[in-house]
């Protein structure tokens, strides 16, 4: 009976790799074929592909693996069968429901053997995976492990964190706002810690029209509108246009409208209707390249909506469209919450700082 079973397995094991191998290099054709486009526009390298699908397989593995289990059952089976191997085992006497008993304790040890392969080279390779794709192909820079700025994380329950600094060497974490989403994308709570600062305005004041990003009518989703402006410099429209374009693209949204009244400030927006947490990560990902406005974001997180400016302000042109990034189109709405606010002509003050209060530390 042992050199029935281990010619049995022997061969079920060498059908199982050959039906592995083969369903992954379909997999890998398949995913290479959707994703060509895009590697050859970030001119990725033919290494930097492979690298990158190299770290894929333990993720496909996991994946196909129940799939070239039954086929392998099937072909062993199958060529039993047709050798009349099975006829003959059955003349001699042996049961043939013990080769199928066999068969379900490998089926077992198969499936124990899965997970713990994906909670441990599986965990490994997704990171890898990650982490290879954002820094040799997108051509990200490479994040600090222990330094991170201006992030959203996603926590249990239906909370929501952003975290303007978080130093892992000194355990700390510095002005954190917390939100309770609901289940239609609302905000239900909101918890935050602040640096007590004040910015006294001196300047002659002006009142604005403008209109929020929130959809009327559609609770949670918003309009992506922004405020992009460079501190310390000009900033060209191509530049606005290269990365409003990768948000374009990352997010599917539909045409982009860029507006200004004066060199190196920007009001774009589309008609595309995005939930807030992604409508957030837009933000960021502007922030992270420098060019959108910090005041614009923080009244963001504040309030929950954005806004922007339609009326003409005090020393300014009239604001005209001056590109349009295309995509696809949508049905222009007439129907916008509209917001009316008071601002300076210059922003020109003092900055008070008054101490930092709700720094959280973790301990031991």
């Amino acid at each position: 009976m042992k050199i029935i079973n281990h010619y049995i397995l022997k061969y079920f094991f060498r059908y199982l790799s050959i039906c592995l191998a083969v369903l992954i290099f379909i997999y890998v054709v398949i995913n290479l074929f959707d994703n060509l486009g895009k590697f050859l526009a970030k001119n990725a390298t033919a290494i930097d592909i492979i690298i990158y699908y190299f770290y894929l397989i333990p993720s496909y593995i996991v994946l196909l693996i129940p799939v070239a289990a039954i086929m392998a059952v099937f072909f062993v089976f199958g060529v039993m069968t047709k050798n009349r191997e099975l006829i003959a085992l059955k003349i001699s006497g042996l049961n043939i429901n013990r080769l199928f008993s066999l068969i379900l304790i490998t089926g077992i040890v198969l499936s124990i053997f899965t997970f713990v392969f994906q909670e441990t080279v599986g965990v490994w390779a997704q990171t890898k995976t990650f982490e290879h794709k954002r820094e040799h192909i997108d051509k990200q820079p490479r994040r600090s492990s222990t330094h991170r700025r201006k992030f959203f994380y996603s926590g249990e329950g239906d909370w929501v964190y952003f975290i303007k600094n978080f130093d892992a060497e000194k355990s700390t974490m510095n002005d954190i706002i917390l939100w309770e989403i609901t289940k239609d994308n609302r905000i239900k709570k909101r918890i935050g810690t602040r640096v007590f600062t004040f910015f006294v305005m001196i300047s002659e004041t002006q009142s604005l029209e403008g209109i929020t990003s929130q959809v009327v009518g559609r609770d949670g989703y918003h309009y992506p509108l922004f405020d992009i402006e460079k501190h310390g410099g000009i900033l060209p429209l191509e530049v606005v246009e290269r990365e409003l374009g990768k948000i374009q693209v990352s997010y599917g949204l539909s045409n982009f409208y860029i507006r200004s009244d004066r060199q190196g400030s920007y009001r774009p927006f589309c008609f595309s209707e995005v939930k807030l947490t992604d409508y957030m990560r837009m933000q960021l990902d502007l922030i992270d390249v420098g060019i959108l406005d910090w005041n614009f974001f923080w009244w963001m997180v504040n309030k929950g909506y954005a806004k922007s400016r339609i009326s003409q302000k005090k020393n300014r042109l009239e604001q005209r469209l001056v590109s349009t990034l295309h995509s696809y189109s949508v049905p222009i709405l007439d129907r916008f919450e509209f917001a009316f606010y008071d601002t300076g002509v210059e922003k020109r003050g003092l900055t008070v700082f008054l101490g930092e209060k709700g720094k959280i530390i973790f301990g031991d």
